[in-house]
């Protein structure tokens, strides 16, 4: 199970920013498309990061090591700042104001979130979780609601 879930959860988060960019490159030739990106976009992050919340980082602190700790507390806080800023996104879309500056500061906050987890925190997971840990958690993610 060589770099499974970093590969999983990277090819995930790719999909996600194909849908970011998406809604960018359409907010002002169709917005409604564009809005039905965004929608799509903010439910299935929410769902990525309560994959993060409820699996991977339970599994991890299983592990009761310090270096661990410091990565899932450093991602909760970028998942945090990341959550405030789609709500900011959000709220300006659906009041019909200008929001690129704060769109910019999104797609920066989610850059280096997912470079971090890419490099960092799903890395661990591979070198950490043995095939029937890794087995057990894709099971879960089959059976998570979409």
């Amino acid at each position: 199970m060589n770099k499974f879930i970093t590969r999983y959860f990277s090819a995930n988060q790719q999909r996600l920013e194909l849908l970011y960019i998406g809604f960018r490159k359409y907010k002002r030739s169709s917005p409604e498309h564009a809005q039905r990106l965004f929608k799509l976009f903010s439910h299935d992050l929410a769902q990525h990061m309560q994959w993060d919340q409820n699996l991977i980082f339970p599994l991890l602190q299983a592990f009761g090591e310090s270096p661990l700790d410091e990565l899932i507390h450093k991602a909760r806080a970028e998942q945090q700042k990341i959550r405030q800023q789609v709500d900011a996104v959000e709220h300006l879309l659906r009041k019909g104001q200008e929001s690129h500056d704060d769109e910019q500061r999104l797609e920066y906050l989610l850059s280096d979130h997912f470079e971090n987890q890419e490099f960092d925190l799903y890395p661990a997971c591979d070198r950490l979780f043995d095939t029937d840990t890794v087995t057990r958690l894709t099971e879960s993610l089959s059976s998570s609601p979409r």
